[in-house]
């Protein structure tokens, strides 16, 4: 059996002036050489890749963006991606656990939650400038490594996270919306780490401390699915992650799935994609 290849962030040290857990590059300084060439992989901390100028491609979970100025890419711990980015391109790659924000408590917990929800933003001038200011500290305080140069990254890298969260605020901003908002991110959050094993809406219901009924509602609401649709989503989005990044029998894949009956789950992959597992993979390889 083959896995994904899952990167684990390189820990520099457990001293308390060391963020263990955060990295940061130019990408001047990565690619003064050739071009960077990075195959499907996850990762188990979050992304962050900032293009002041750039060329190139980056893909997403199967969606596949073009690099332009002025864009951010997000990744979360879980998705899979793939990236080419082409000599001459500047900005900078940040890797970081949410323990960097620790200081913080669940408030930058549900920020994180909610900004790495949205893999691409792409700002205009004066938004890039100001993203950029933060960014160019944060690489400063790495590399001098001053007396209490770690709370100074955590605090700029809140920053960002903030500014980014502010490009998804929305008018309305009343106390059920925020709470119907928190309940979908739990919910999503469920999805990523139990969708191999749990498939039912009840026991998600349950998981939440809400009702089917007001877990229905609250999807329906804020995106228009309902949560059977959004589990289908998610089963098909991890199956296609393991069709495509791992050399796996569909057998294999089913079973990792939970599904005992292998014909079912390929009747259930075509229902949703219109290929069959076998017809995906050859398509997409």
């Amino acid at each position: 059996m083959t896995e994904i290849p899952i990167r684990k962030i390189r820990k520099k040290g457990v001293h308390n002036d060391t963020l263990s857990n955060f990295n940061i590059w130019k990408l001047s300084n990565l690619l003064d050489i050739k071009d960077l060439h990075e195959p499907l992989h996850r990762h188990n901390f979050y992304f962050l890749l900032a293009f002041e100028s750039g060329v190139g491609t980056h893909e997403i979970d199967f969606i596949t963006y073009d690099v332009s100025n002025n864009t951010v890419f997000l990744v979360r711990p879980g998705q899979i991606h793939r990236l080419v980015i082409k000599q001459k391109s500047e900005g900078f790659i940040l890797q970081f656990d949410k323990d960097v924000f620790s200081t913080q408590g669940n408030n930058i917990d549900k920020h994180l939650q909610t900004v790495f929800r949205q893999n691409l933003f792409s700002l205009n001038q004066q938004e890039f400038s100001e993203f950029n200011q933060s960014l160019e500290l944060i690489y400063k305080e790495c590399t001098l490594k001053k007396i209490n140069y770690n709370k100074i990254i955590s605090a700029h890298l809140d920053i960002l996270i903030t500014l980014l969260s502010r490009r998804l605020e929305t008018k309305s901003n009343n106390l059920e919306n925020n709470f119907a908002q928190q309940k979908l991110l739990e919910f999503q959050g469920l999805l990523d780490i139990r969708i191999s094993k749990l498939k039912s809406v009840e026991k998600y219901a349950t998981l939440l401390n809400m009702t089917i009924y007001q877990l229905n509602a609250t999807t329906k609401k804020l995106l228009g699915k309902t949560p059977s649709e959004m589990i289908n989503e998610c089963i098909i989005l991890e199956a296609k992650r393991q069709l495509l990044a791992t050399t796996n029998q569909v057998s294999q894949i089913a079973f990792d799935l939970s599904y005992e009956d292998v014909s079912y789950f390929i009747r259930f992959f075509k229902k949703q994609t219109g290929n069959t597992p076998d017809a995906f993979r050859k398509k997409f390889n």
